[in-house]
């Protein structure tokens, strides 16, 4: 039902306690309209994350960005996103708004958005990082799927629509593929 926030179950939240009470370090760092969330796996988590001809593999911190206004969705894929064990930076938003101006203070190399969201609609947010020549791919979920918003992602260059509910492997296996990351 519009309105109504999404309440996880059971297993996905007892997975989410165990994120949390895993041994990796977090530190949140709060602005008024957002916050970034700095993720340091353990030394024996990290691995390559990016392969370059010159020199074999390296490793770089992947910065996402979450655009989303139900914080408990926000929760879940920041936990799904250690999942993938790699160093990360994760900035989230609950407005395409606020989310253009995280975006401006430096850009990410990833964005996960919601379609449906308080004032500029998702896709309006992809617009506006399209028109001005941004190419990092983008992931849009929404609980509000239609032909028409299918046609529209396609249109505007989205590279990855995921309709709710979605399953947490079929995120991360598109972060995985977008981001050209190993399994």
């Amino acid at each position: 039902m519009p309105g109504e926030k999404f309440t996880p179950p059971r297993e996905l939240r007892e997975l989410l306690e165990k994120l949390e009470r895993s041994e990796t370090q977090t530190r949140v760092i709060q602005s008024t309209t957002a916050s970034t969330i700095v993720q340091h796996p353990p030394k024996e988590a990290q691995v390559p994350i990016a392969r370059s001809e010159e020199s074999g593999s390296s490793q770089r911190i992947v910065r996402f960005l979450v655009v989303e206004d139900d914080m408990s969705i926000v929760r879940l894929i920041r936990s799904s996103v250690a999942l993938l064990r790699v160093p990360y930076i994760f900035a989230y938003a609950h407005s395409a708004e606020e989310g253009l101006e995280l975006w401006n203070k430096e850009p990410y190399d990833i964005l996960l958005t919601d379609y449906n969201l308080p004032g500029m609609a998702g896709t309006d947010l992809v617009k506006t990082l399209r028109a001005r020549g941004e190419t990092a791919p983008v992931i849009m979920f929404t609980a509000y799927d239609s032909p028409e918003l299918r046609r529209e992602v396609r249109r505007i260059g989205i590279d990855r629509y995921i309709a709710k509910p979605f399953l947490i492997d079929d995120m991360l296996e598109s972060i995985r593929m977008l981001l050209k990351l190993e399994s």
